[in-house]
């Protein structure tokens, strides 16, 4: 009878071990998800951002919600290009806290007071960490206050159109991105009006996206300059000197 009970014990010690091991599975197809490129930084198990990262994951915040904002309505959108140079930039002084910009500062603010109250869009980015998530009365507005006071005050950004602002196709496609910061030719973007069903998608965005996709892009990036700005930053960007920030998407081949 022992010996039965060895032989039992032994069968069921090798089943155990031929079982899959559904949670390891579970992980390594998560983490192999383009969704993880999203993700960082915002989970116990995942490594904090750097500064460097927390301020593109912002950027992609801003162009996120200044395209969904043009896209959606046609007077936003027809706003920014009233301010497009010849550079095809538009800086954030001329789109907040300027009676000229009013329905794009507006379209703004509710779309984050939205954001901030629990509407959330599939396939959005991932809240940036320090971007925290309200959980009472008042807090939406301060929230929101606070992220475009980061945009417009505490840095000095303008948004990019590598291909201009397309004003004559209601819903034509628009791409946001923001630039790396690193000299890398290439980063991930936000696509709508790509599918028939209007959702968010996930693309990458490089200088072939401008000849062989021309659409509107619009991109963040960071204009380094020693003249204060309003909140008495000087925008040096010393961490970035190495970086031309004009070269990306500028349709130049290294």
């Amino acid at each position: 009878m022992r010996q039965l009970h060895y032989f039992m014990l032994t069968v069921l010690l090798v089943c155990i071990g031929c079982q899959p091991n559904d949670e390891v599975l579970e992980e390594t197809s998560i983490e192999n998800q383009p969704e993880s490129l999203f993700s960082k930084g915002t989970t116990e198990e995942e490594p904090p951002l750097t500064e460097t990262e927390l301020l593109e994951a912002k950027m992609q915040w801003l162009t996120y919600f200044a395209a969904k904002a043009m896209y959606a309505d046609s007077q936003v959108k027809n706003e920014v290009a009233s301010f497009l140079t010849t550079d095809n930039t538009v800086s954030l002084d001329d789109l907040f806290d300027n009676p000229s910009s009013s329905h794009f500062e507006d379209a703004i603010r509710d779309l984050l007071l939205e954001r901030f109250s629990g509407g959330k869009e599939d396939g959005e980015p991932k809240t940036p960490p320090g971007v925290a998530v309200p959980t009472c009365c008042g807090e939406p507005e301060y929230m929101t206050d606070q992220l475009i006071a980061y945009w417009a005050e505490d840095h000095c950004i303008e948004l990019y159109f590598p291909g201009g602002i397309d004003t004559t196709s209601a819903g034509a496609k628009m791409t946001s991105t923001a630039h790396p910061l690193t000299t890398f030719e290439s980063n991930y973007g936000f696509e709508r009006g790509s599918t028939d069903d209007g959702k968010v998608t996930h693309a990458t965005i490089n200088e072939l996206t401008l000849t062989l996709d021309p659409h509107t892009i619009v991109m963040a990036r960071l204009v380094p300059t020693t003249v204060p700005n309003p909140a008495s930053n000087t925008c040096s960007y010393d961490e970035f000197s190495g970086i031309d920030f004009t070269n990306f998407l500028n349709g130049i081949f290294d």
